[in-house]
């Protein structure tokens, strides 16, 4: 009976870990344009395949943001597009974010700085420029950040 119990204990534990999430973890929206600054939530889901990435602003769900990181693709799914990775990276001073782009560019561009572990660092789209932190940052901070992204992005562009 012990081995019963045991197995089934296992086998609780076994299937409440699959699906892991990481709740209510806050975040700062920097606007490069703005000197306004939103604090929303990230909620992480792992699942079968993919980790969902969800940006939650309690009042404005215009900010609202979801990512889909396909794991086996290394590509990511937006409400509107989808992203894949470029062979550039940027390095932070302790995580290196991959650079993640619309395959079919029409217009203007749209790129992604991510990590699979933290999440999204900055959405850059024209005149759409965002910053995501853990952690608040002064504004000459914010923008010596964004000048970083962008002379990352232009290398991209160059090659």
């Amino acid at each position: 009976m012990k081995d019963v119990n045991v197995y089934g204990l296992l086998l609780i534990l076994f299937l409440v870990s699959c699906g892991t999430k990481e709740r209510n973890i806050p975040i700062y929206r920097y606007s490069l344009h703005k000197d306004s600054i939103k604090k929303i939530t990230l909620n992480i889901i792992k699942e079968e395949g993919f980790i969902n990435f969800k940006y939650r602003h309690e009042l404005d769900s215009l900010i609202n943001l979801d990512l889909k990181y396909n794991l086996e693709g290394n590509f990511l799914i937006s409400d509107f597009d989808t992203f894949s990775a470029t062979k550039k990276v940027y390095n932070s001073k302790s995580l290196e974010f991959k650079i993640y782009q619309i395959k079919e560019i029409n217009s203007h561009n749209h790129t992604l700085f991510f990590n699979k572990k933290y999440g999204l660092l900055s959405s850059i789209a024209y005149g759409a420029d965002f910053l995501f932190l853990k952690d608040s940052i002064y504004t000459n901070t914010k923008e010596l950040i964004f000048k970083e992204l962008f002379l990352n992005l232009n290398k991209i562009n160059i090659n």
